[in-house]
């Protein structure tokens, strides 16, 4: 959702009969005024206005667009991104390569002016008069400041403490800079919160809830709101995404609710046997592994860390393996082995790992580094110390190895690969796609995977004689509700089905609600609250 810059209407992405498109309203004339903008069919997030308030940018699974407020034919400026802002002095700035490249864009030609390598950065707030950014969201909701010159550059913001020992980091997500001295985000759970803030010192006061339950997505945690230019407030109430109802799709397209409370889901993984699901879940004060029973769903916490990979289950599912970074600055991560139910954890390494398959102690696979451009590694457990081995240099994520060892999926940064495994040197596209897409096995001979954003999920067939050696890809099913997690979003359940994360129950706001001279009042509370 975005304001214009006279605060005299807003523009935001509305679901309609199934799809997503585009909504305008006014906020001089109300209700009466809302109408959806022709030609923004499939916009599925962020958005920006132009200066001027004559056009509006969107992203749809085809890539970034650029359109007229009465619509019409949309104009394909860049590949599928996410939109930082529209300014007249900078153009169109756009986040790239899942928050790794800050790109600023000329909006008539699509050129990129300028295009930079960051690190890992949801959000991209550039601050005014600096080379720094504002960060948190995604993968990593922590307030962070990250710099543009200098790549390697990031430090967290944390709360100010009065005996000069380091106080805890400030989590959370969306956050933005108010006037240079106030800082604006929203708390796990979905409350719009607000505090001091001071860059110098890169300290922040105590934060305070402002106003609670604006609706959140999922995987950024951008919150559905705006600033007018005056002060007031914008938003669309409703839930956060990313808590939601663990669900289970057979292979006819049927779905259906675990016995799993819901919960703010990161990532899981199934037993073997298919009755225990470990899952990573994310809260108040930071990450937490939870071990399931299928049947009762009772569950219980084990670990907890700062930032938790992709736990997966050894395949006689007595142990887990996965990668936990204790501090959200720690340079290291340290490669976990254990029991929930004995209640013990080996170290094995230090190395942060994203887990894809747990095929045997003498063969794992895992991404390393950054997500979709980071490297492919394959592990042997069995030697001390553990033996890493790079098996993809870049462009590696969410690996899936085939219940019988003889095939290779990952993602890329735009589609989804096959090869042999182990590999020799040929490999074939299932699916192309200006996104990500991770796949899961559902038996040696067939993969499911799904398009992240909008919950459509897809299956082929693997023919291991033929070129290509996989046939049509077939739709699967839909869930509008699917919410897309951190990382791979989906799990196989070990019987032809799979288990995703359906968010919760608003899926739109139906009404949009204004708060005039909300910026003064948040400033007000803020200031009495001691920040």
């Amino acid at each position: 959702m975005r304001v214009s810059a006279e605060g005299d209407f807003v523009v935001y992405t509305a679901a309609v009969d199934g799809g997503r498109e585009l909504w305008f309203r006014s906020l001089i004339d109300g209700a009466e005024s809302a109408r959806a903008i022709p030609g923004t069919d499939g916009a599925i997030r962020d958005l920006a206005i132009s200066p001027d308030g004559s056009q509006v940018a969107f992203v749809t699974n085809e890539g970034t667009s650029i359109i007229g407020l009465g619509g019409g034919s949309p104009r394909l400026i860049a590949d599928q991104s996410y939109i930082v802002r529209w300014s007249e002095e900078d153009g169109l700035l756009l986040s790239e390569g899942d928050g790794r490249v800050l790109s600023w864009i000329d909006p008539e030609t699509g050129e990129a002016t300028r295009s930079i390598n960051t690190s890992y950065c949801i959000g991209h707030e550039v601050l005014a008069g600096s080379e720094l950014a504002l960060c948190g969201g995604g993968g990593d909701r922590y307030a962070s400041v990250v710099g543009l010159a200098d790549p390697q550059f990031s430090r967290h913001l944390r709360r100010a403490t009065s005996g000069g020992e380091e106080g805890l980091p400030l989590r959370g997500s969306d956050f933005r800079l108010v006037d240079g001295e106030y800082l604006v985000y929203f708390s796990i759970d979905g409350d719009l919160r607000a505090t001091s803030v001071d860059l110098e010192t890169m300290t922040v006061g105590p934060p305070i809830t402002i106003t609670p339950e604006i609706r959140t997505a999922s995987y950024t945690g951008f919150g559905a709101y705006d600033l007018t230019r005056d002060g007031a407030l914008v938003y669309a109430p409703g839930p956060p995404a990313n808590i939601g109802q663990l669900m289970k799709a057979d292979l006819d397209g049927s779905t259906r609710a675990l016995p799993i409370p819901p919960a703010a889901f990161l990532r899981f993984d199934v037993s073997r046997d298919g009755t225990r699901l470990v899952a990573v879940l994310e809260g108040l004060s930071g990450q937490e592994i939870h071990a399931y029973d299928l049947d009762t769903g009772r569950g219980d916490p084990w670990l907890e860390g700062a930032f938790i990979g992709h736990p997966r289950w050894s395949p006689d599912g007595t142990q887990i393996l996965v990668s936990i970074k204790d501090r959200p600055d720690s340079p290291s991560s340290w490669l976990l082995r254990g029991s929930p139910t004995a209640l013990t954890v080996d170290t094995l390494a230090e190395l942060s790992v994203s887990i894809g398959s747990y095929f045997a102690d003498s063969l794992v696979i895992a991404d390393h580094g950054a997500g979709a451009t980071g490297e492919g590694v394959m592990l042997d457990l069995r030697s001390d110390p553990i033996v890493v081995d790079t098996i993809a240099p870049e462009g590696f994520f969410a690996p899936s190895l085939s219940l019988d060892g003889r095939w290779l999926t990952y993602g890329t940064i735009d589609a989804l690969q096959i090869e042999p495994f182990p590999r020799d040197g040929r490999l074939w596209s299932i699916s192309t796609t200006s996104q990500q897409i991770d796949a899961q096995w559902l038996s040696d001979r067939e993969v499911g995977f799904f398009l992240h954003d909008v919950g459509e999920f897809f299956r082929v067939q693997i023919q291991p004689g033929s070129d290509p050696p996989f046939g049509t890809v077939q739709p699967w099913f839909e869930d509008a509700r699917f919410s897309d997690t951190p990382g791979a979003s989906h799990a196989a359940s070990h019987d032809r089905g799979i288990v995703y994360l359906r968010g919760s129950d608003v899926v739109d706001a139906p009404y949009l609600r204004v708060v005039p001279k909300w910026v003064e009042i948040m400033k007000r509370e803020v200031d009495r609250a001691g920040g």
